[in-house]
């Protein structure tokens, strides 16, 4: 016998509720029988519509794996690989507000010393993206191309901290306004300019870190109470879309209307500080969470933050020395490593500065490196421009106590120095 589709199920069901009801219908006033038709009508339209949802979850087809950002995951650049043993689906049945397929949180640690997360829809045990409500694209382990989530730097015990606030698609992908704007509103893209549209949900994730014990949010107009997710203290509330909290910006006119207003509550933070978490309660002592547009969000104070350690100026200095590349495309530069780069928590930047203006190009050289090691690298000369140019190493390292963004500080730390001539 085939198997019997949603579809034919719920008109089978139809069909025998509607013959039961006729034979009691039969024998009731008409006043009542009016009342009973609409009640079955309205019964079989919500019937209908969760078995259309739920024929849409079971119908789900398999789509192309949602693409790497900057490609797949390399160890020792970038963000790094992931650590084997810390992949963790944490979550796999976060209720969809709509009665769709559930959500779900992933959580990896990198060889570079971040935590990152991911969050998306779950089906057969995958976390995912939905396309056009009936393609499932799995979203594989790394920075993937418009993700809900994404890696942030560890602090210095090895634990990382971030509050995301943001709309979202129902299918999990990010906002298509952004926050403030109105529907329709022309965006400029890669790919040429479109008109954004309002997203259906409003997502919060984030990670409260170890000490996190439980924390209130609120959601579809009640206040729950739960405890966080994993050893990390991750979180995830799905909701329909909310209306951002707005305020007003700059100087005050006599007309209102003329004042500048935008969003108050931040995308990133590295506490909560958005009207989702109302509190947190931690081993440190209480928070109550305020919109903020603090970097560092409500509860720092609270969270545990363990200082990252910073090197001195001592532990830096080398000699560099610099030479012109045979093309004459770029000047090649040589210098030890006193300092080692084991994590994205730091890096080597090499600055040309032409002898002739001001202005100088900086590039990056974010390899893992040991103590010691001879960095080999060029650095490109664009315009082929011949002259002197001055070369400055140094060695940068985020603050002991960065914001959500924690990418190395400039200036940085001096390495060394040296002039080169272009002929």
């Amino acid at each position: 016998m085939a198997a019997e589709t949603p579809f034919e199920r719920l008109g089978r069901e139809l069909e025998a509720a509607a013959q039961r009801q006729a034979g009691v219908l039969e024998r009731r006033p008409r006043a009542r029988r009016r009342r009973r038709s609409l009640a079955l009508l309205v019964a079989a339209v919500v019937l209908g519509a969760g078995a259309v949802a739920w024929a849409a979850t079971a119908l789900l087809s398999s789509g192309s794996p949602v693409p790497f950002e900057r490609g797949a995951p390399v160890p020792g650049r970038a963000e790094g690989a992931p650590v084997p043993g810390t992949v963790t689906l944490l979550a796999t049945n976060i209720a969809d507000p709509d009665g769709g397929v559930p959500w779900g949180l992933r959580y990896w640690e990198t060889d570079r010393k971040y935590g990152c997360l991911q969050a998306g829809r779950v089906y057969h045990g995958k976390l995912g993206q939905i396309t056009d409500g009936r393609v499932f694209h799995e979203l594989r382990v790394g920075v993937t191309r418009g993700a809900l989530g994404g890696c942030f730097v560890l602090d210095g015990s090895g634990h990382a901290f971030v509050a995301l606030h943001t709309d979202a698609f129902a299918g999990a992908q990010p906002q298509g306004c952004p926050v403030g704007f109105r529907p329709a509103t022309k965006l400029k893209t890669p790919h040429g300019t479109t008109g954004c549209r309002t997203a259906d949900l409003t997502v919060d994730l984030g990670l409260l870190g170890p000490n996190a014990k439980t924390y209130n949010y609120r959601a579809d107009g009640r206040l729950h109470t739960t405890t966080p997710l994993g050893q990390v203290g991750a979180y995830l509330v799905v909701q329909r879309r909310l209306k951002p909290v707005m305020r007003e910006y700059g100087f005050h006119h006599r007309n209102p209307k003329l004042n500048l207003r935008g969003p108050a509550e931040p995308y990133i933070a590295v506490t909560p500080a958005s009207q989702v978490i109302k509190g947190v309660i931690y081993t440190a002592g209480d928070c109550m969470v305020r919109i903020t547009g603090a970097p560092r969000g409500s509860c720092y104070a609270q969270a545990g933050y363990t200082p990252i350690p910073q090197p001195r100026v001592a532990d830096v200095r080398a000699p560099v020395r610099a030479f012109p590349a045979p093309d004459g495309r770029g000047i090649r530069v040589r210098f030890h490593a006193r300092q080692a780069v084991v994590d994205g928590r730091s890096g080597y930047s090499i600055e040309v500065r032409p002898a002739s203006t001001r202005g100088f190009l900086v590039q990056d050289y974010a390899h893992n490196l040991n103590a010691g090691d001879l960095v080999r690298t060029t650095v490109d000369l664009y315009n082929k421009h011949h002259g002197t140019y001055r070369i400055v190493v140094r060695y940068r390292t985020v603050h002991a106590r960065p914001g959500p963004y924690a990418t190395p500080a400039y200036p940085g730390l001096l390495v060394g120095e040296t002039t080169v001539t272009v002929p």
